[in-house]
């Protein structure tokens, strides 16, 4: 069925009045999806009920999950912890694109709710633009996050003239830094595809225009892998160069912290180097939210760090002192995406240690299989006062069950809205992803992009955007004198 371009536009926001009829008028396009049932559900702040997608028919069936042992029964949350956490569900607006509270009809652990979240997220729109890192940049542009520039974007089709033209640049410059980009697949996860280039690099490999030109055309037909989500696996092959974040800190990588938001807050930051048993595992760290206030949610919760790892590294010391001093600003950030696209559980990235670029965005993820942990009150963890302002070491339980109860509970609280409601405030003209594929001939000579267009907002007719202090930290975390990064002696 070919879908009605003109039905799916939606306009940027206007007179309060007026949005209840720009939303119902999204509403053939929306239910035009195919495989879909229609459930009535209660738009706030609208004078009456809009149908809006609630579930797919033959939703693959979601994977098996270890069940927890019997034996060892991880403590849930204290009751007072739990209420403030469902008063966050009860507050928040949950785009209908990510509402799996009619597949919660028991008791799931966290293995499972993501089996079920990844399996539901085919055919919906804002799963598909989050997954799709052009269209993602362009959203959160418009929400006011500082991100790493877009140097050069394409979708299935690789423009060569402008590619030639970017490696020009880089080889009629005396600056050997041009060279430090990443080009990244944005269909694609793992780092497949992905290509962390420097000037040594590209003159020992020999790379050329023409070779860059081959490998985007390599990966441009390459699809996503049968274990990731039905989301990912729909998106439309694309390519994006961006410019190296490097961070101070003396490792291959940059630093990056993956903040998870639940029902619009940020309940922990991960530095991942992988499960304990892996080979630096121990290394993984949390930074756990602790609110100021017993049983209350607030910006003045404090943030505690805790790890597995026994060593002394002072370059691990230094990671964890940045990590620390960003968290305010990364949460608030991490708060400010989960809540403008409605997604009552959001992973985002965020790279940490660059004097040049402060902290950005990497990307986000809806669904991550990490570990989560935290510390038992009045458990076995040591607190270890160290350089980083100390640590608690050792001790932690999973934080998985936790997680679970307080998203599956969050479902039968939270508000719904549907996509349109999000989208259109961060400059979307549609709620829709996919092309359709009927009575639309495709040019051969023209790259397939995605339905869903954004536009550029400007500042000043922003209707919701990141707070700016939020913004101001994250940029200017490293410029004034004294900062943290030239106290650890990591750059100038």
């Amino acid at each position: 069925m070919q879908v009605p371009v003109q039905n799916a536009r939606i306009g940027m926001p206007r007179a309060p009045a007026r949005q209840a009829a720009q939303v119902r008028s999204l509403s053939p396009a929306v239910s035009s999806r195919a495989n879909v049932t229609l459930g009535t559900v209660r738009i706030v702040q609208s004078p009456q009920a809009s149908h809006v997608p609630m579930s797919f028919q033959a939703a693959p069936k979601p994977l098996a999950a270890p069940r927890m042992s019997l034996q060892q029964p991880v403590p849930l949350l204290p009751q007072d912890e739990m209420a403030a956490w469902l008063r966050a569900a009860r507050d928040f607006v949950t785009n209908t694109d990510f509402d799996v509270g009619p597949f919660l009809d028991r008791k799931r652990n966290i293995t499972e709710l993501m089996n079920i979240m990844k399996a539901n997220s085919g055919g919906k729109g804002t799963i598909q633009a989050l997954g799709d890192k052009i269209i993602l940049s362009k959203l959160l542009e418009n929400l006011g996050v500082p991100q790493m520039p877009v140097l050069l974007s394409t979708y299935t089709k690789v423009d060569k003239a402008e590619v030639e033209k970017l490696v020009s640049s880089w080889t009629r410059s005396s600056d050997p830094e041009v060279y430090d980009v990443v080009i990244k697949p944005t269909h694609l996860s793992s780092a497949m595809g992905a290509v962390i280039m420097s000037k040594a690099k590209w003159d020992k490999e020999q790379w050329s225009a023409q070779k860059l030109i081959e490998h985007m055309e390599t990966y441009l037909e390459k699809k996503a892998a049968d274990s990731e989500s039905e989301a990912l696996k729909s998106l439309i092959p694309g390519f994006i160069i961006q410019p190296r974040y490097r961070s101070s800190v003396g490792f291959n990588f940059p630093l990056e912290l993956r903040v998870v938001t639940i029902w619009g807050k940020a309940r922990v930051g991960i530095w991942w180097w992988g499960r304990v048993a892996d080979p630096k595992g121990r290394r993984t760290t949390w930074l756990v939210r602790v609110p100021k206030v017993s049983g209350k949610l607030s910006d003045d919760d404090d943030w505690e760090v805790i790890h597995e790892h026994g060593g002394h590294n002072r370059g691990f010391e230094v990671s964890l002192k940045l990590f620390r001093e960003a968290m305010p600003a990364m949460s608030a950030a991490a708060e400010g995406i989960a809540t403008g696209v409605g997604a009552p559980f959001l992973r985002s990235d965020f790279f940490v240690g660059s004097a040049e670029w402060g902290v950005r965005l990497n990307e986000v993820a809806y669904g991550s299989g990490v570990d989560y942990k935290r510390r038992l009150r009045g458990g076995t963890s040591k607190h270890v006062t160290s350089a980083s302002g100390g640590a608690w070491v050792g001790g932690l339980v999973d934080d998985g069950p936790a997680i679970a109860e307080i998203l599956q509970e969050g479902f039968k609280l939270c508000q719904r809205k549907p996509p349109a409601e999000f989208l259109k405030v961060l400059g979307a003209r549609t709620a829709l992803y996919e092309v359709p594929t009927r009575g639309r001939p495709q040019s051969v000579s023209k790259p397939i992009e995605p339905m869903m267009k954004v536009e550029a907002v400007p500042p000043e007719k922003r209707c919701r955007q990141l707070p700016e202090d939020a913004v101001r930290d994250l940029v200017g975390l490293y410029k004034s004198p004294g900062n943290m990064l030239s106290q650890t002696g990591c750059c100038p």
